[in-house]
């Protein structure tokens, strides 16, 4: 959790929302870590939310008269963070993702994996991915945007495969990097008509549109092997592919 605080800055507003739990680790106590652990950053919950939506009616409707009565968690999040307990046996893993609201860009990723009894394939997928960063260094300028796709629907481990791409690209800090799964864009876009109808016009006018990938990284899986493609969006061509 430290992992992906460092990389949110101060003072933003963080919703925390739709955390995914498991029978030994239970959703509202991963929020609980993320209130404890977060530092200079205002946390957000959907039951703050919607304790402070039904404040605000009551206040509306003349159930309250109190000039103090505050509705600070009202204002809109800058920050996004999901994420949970996902996978099962050598693939099963905490991974949190923490989104720009404005943006659409992932700005932190933390990804740890549940037992120890796969080193193996951790050692295979952390020498792949690497091997893969190297060469889209070497291809991509700085501050060009990647998506991350994964196709790989075939294989048990390919969520576990996007997992550790995506990871390995947002802590290279050199690119932005703005995968669309339907699940980010759903919590996003579920926190924009949020704003629109309770923020302020000053955060109103600071939300931006959705910025396109320049790149796509294609997980793939086929006869058996992991196929990794780095495709360029406007020429509309391959510039590598790797095979594990």
């Amino acid at each position: 959790m430290q992992t992906l605080l460092r990389r949110i800055p101060k003072n933003s507003r963080v919703l925390v929302t739709d955390i995914t739990g498991s029978n030994d680790i239970r959703a509202d106590y991963i929020q609980s870590v993320i209130t404890g652990e977060a530092k200079g950053i205002t946390i957000l919950t959907d039951e703050g939310r919607a304790s402070a939506i039904e404040m605000q009616k009551n206040l509306l409707s003349g159930s309250y008269s109190s000039d103090n009565v505050i509705l600070g968690n009202m204002d809109g999040a800058s920050i996004i963070v999901t994420g949970g307990v996902f996978g099962s046996g050598d693939s099963r893993r905490i991974v949190f993702r923490a989104f720009d609201v404005t943006t659409w860009l992932t700005i932190s990723v933390s990804c740890v994996l549940f037992t120890q009894n796969n080193n193996e394939l951790i050692n295979n997928f952390e020498e792949f991915s690497s091997r893969i960063t190297n060469r889209i260094t070497r291809s991509i300028s700085n501050g060009s945007v990647i998506a991350v796709f994964n196709n790989a629907t075939t294989s048990r481990n390919s969520d576990f495969a996007f997992d550790i791409i995506e990871t390995s690209l947002v802590n290279l800090n050199r690119y932005g990097i703005g995968t669309r799964s339907e699940h980010n864009r759903n919590l996003i876009q579920k926190e924009w008509d949020f704003q629109m109808n309770y923020a302020s016009d000053g955060t109103m006018m600071t939300l931006g549109r959705a910025k396109g990938a320049d790149y796509i990284v294609n997980i793939s899986f086929s006869n058996n092997r992991f196929q990794i493609n780095l495709l360029d969006v406007m020429k509309g061509n391959s510039i590598f592919q790797e095979i594990m």
